[in-house]
């Protein structure tokens, strides 16, 4: 097993072994998440499409039933 501080050594070998590429995959992993809280940090967040299209949609239907019951 794999130290998590240290990565394995890979000496630019074309096919890296597992341990290699599962250190890799951490650390492409770790940065993406460190970034994307640097980002939300900025202000720079986003409001997923499905949250919003959900939203919209409840809005529409909220509309529809108090013109229809009301």
């Amino acid at each position: 097993m794999t130290d998590p501080n240290h990565p394995p050594k890979s000496d630019d070998d074309p096919f890296p072994s597992p341990a290699v590429l599962r250190w890799r995959w951490m650390q492409d992993r770790r940065e993406k998440a460190v970034q994307e809280i640097l980002a939300n940090r900025r202000g720079e967040y986003r409001v997923p499409t499905w949250v919003l299209g959900l939203a919209l949609a409840l809005m529409i239907g909220g509309l529809f039933a108090f013109l229809i019951f009301y």
